[in-house]
C-alpha cells in the first residue's frame, strides 16, 4: 500500500464514520461502502497527489478535486461554506493539497504580501486586520513545509486575496 493509498483510506474512513453518524441520527441505514479506491473521493485525492508530484493537471480539475475533498471532509448541514480548521493544513492531506497548489497551480504568498495587496502596507495593524480575515475563514491558511520558522510558515492563496481585494 502506497502513502497515497493510506491517505485515501484514512480520510475516507473519517468521512464514512461521519456519514454513518449523520445517517444514524436521521434514521437511515447505509449500505456497506463499495471499493473506496474507485470512489470519486479517492480519484480526487489521486489527482491532487499527481499535481503535488509535478504531474500535468488542469488547474480547474485540480480545484474541483480539492473542493470536492474539502466538502466531503468539512461540509456541515445548513452551512453554505466549509470551515476548514487551521490544523488541517499541518496534516498529511492538508500538506498534499498545499504542495499541489504550490506546484504552479496557485501561488501561495506570505501574510505580509497579502496585507500589502489588501491594504497597501504590511504594518502591525495591517497584519492584525488580515489575521481577522484568517480567523473568520474568508481566507484559508496554509503552511509552507520548507519554512523552518513556524511563525513565518503561514501562507495564503493569492487568488483568495485577489478575490477579497476586488470586493473591497
Amino acid at each position: 500500500m502506497t502513502d497515497l493509498d493510506r491517505l485515501i483510506h484514512t480520510y475516507a474512513g473519517q468521512a464514512t464514520y461521519q456519514l454513518r453518524k449523520l445517517a444514524e441520527a436521521m434514521g437511515y441505514d447505509l449500505p456497506a461502502p463499495k471499493n473506496i479506491e474507485d470512489s470519486p473521493f479517492a480519484k480526487s485525492i489521486m489527482l491532487i497527489g499527481e499535481a503535488a508530484n509535478g504531474g500535468d493537471v488542469f488547474p480547474d480539475a485540480l480545484e474541483d478535486a480539492i473542493a470536492g475533498v474539502l466538502r466531503v471532509l468539512f461540509a456541515q448541514a445548513g452551512a453554505t461554506e466549509e470551515h476548514i480548521p487551521a490544523e488541517f493544513w499541518r496534516e498529511p492531506l492538508g500538506k498534499l493539497i498545499t504542495a499541489a497548489r504550490a506546484a504552479g497551480v496557485d501561488d501561495l504568498i506570505t501574510h505580509s504580501e497579502a496585507a500589502r495587496m489588501l491594504y497597501g502596507t504590511a504594518t502591525a495593524p495591517d497584519l492584525r486586520r488580515f489575521e481577522t480575515l484568517l480567523k473568520s475563514g474568508k481566507v484559508n491558511r496554509y503552511f509552507a513545509p520548507d519554512e523552518r520558522n513556524p511563525r513565518k510558515a503561514g501562507r495564503v492563496r493569492r487568488s483568495e486575496v485577489e478575490k477579497i481585494a476586488q470586493g473591497n
